[in-house]
């Protein structure tokens, strides 16, 4: 039915239903987003989500603030102690502080969303952003974790490759959780040609040290970490 057709009531009720998507979003413990991100999550037109804006921001959900990140200015859509409230996650998640966010990391935290909602429309469930799982005893708190059918798989978005020694601890910290079923797999989403450089990093580990043990990894070890290039992971799960 087009929109214009739409009763009063039922144009307030997709008003609302849009931003309690939003709200229940930032509330799980993302935070803060862009335009962009809110765009793919609710599948509309950038007026739409704008409006959508405009009127949280006049309920005090949300607030806004202006950042550079690299060379370009990004709006970052935030939330409110209101907002957290609103989503009955009073206590359990932080609201947005002006002044507070690192340029530096906005560009990774917002591909982790957009991994979240590719991931969820092709059937994950149970997403939990890194900043939610921080008050967990995890040796390696992931970038995100998600249950796809009867796996849990722990997200490592990997803009930039590390060195082979600081690998071989998060591999170690990894496989002590996988161990202790906190999550059954890894994988680690990167730029495609980083994507054989890692697994080669990975396949030439040998060994890695768990609680002072030196410990040899074997295959079985290394099935556990999957590699993918960002648009190739989001075409394919």
């Amino acid at each position: 039915m087009e929109f214009s057709k739409l009763s009063r009531a039922e144009k307030m009720a997709m008003a609302e239903a849009k931003q309690s998507a939003i709200l229940t979003f930032l509330a799980s413990g993302e935070v803060y987003t862009t335009f962009d991100i809110l765009k793919l999550l609710l599948g509309r037109s950038e007026s739409t989500v704008r409006r959508t804006i405009e009127v949280m921001l006049k309920e005090k959900l949300i607030r806004l603030e202006s950042l550079e990140v690299g060379s370009k200015k990004t709006v970052l859509i935030g939330i409110t102690e209101h907002g957290v409230a609103m989503a009955d996650r009073a206590g359990l998640c932080p609201n947005y502080i002006l002044g507070r966010t690192n340029p530096a990391y906005v560009t990774h935290h917002v591909m982790t969303q957009k991994t979240r909602i590719k991931a969820v429309k092709a059937g994950a469930t149970e997403w939990l952003p890194g900043r939610a799982l921080r008050n967990k005893s995890y040796l390696k708190v992931p970038d995100a974790l998600y249950k796809i059918g009867d796996k849990t798989v722990g997200v490592e978005v990997e803009r930039h490759l590390k060195s082979p020694k600081r690998y071989a601890d998060v591999v170690a910290n990894h496989l002590q959780e996988m161990s202790k079923k906190s999550w059954s797999e890894v994988h680690y989403l990167l730029p495609p040609l980083a994507v054989p450089k890692i697994q080669k990093i990975f396949n030439e580990l040998g060994t890695v040290t768990v609680k002072g043990t030196v410990v040899k990894l074997e295959q079985k070890h290394l099935d556990r970490f999957k590699f993918y290039s960002f648009d190739e992971y989001l075409s394919s799960n």
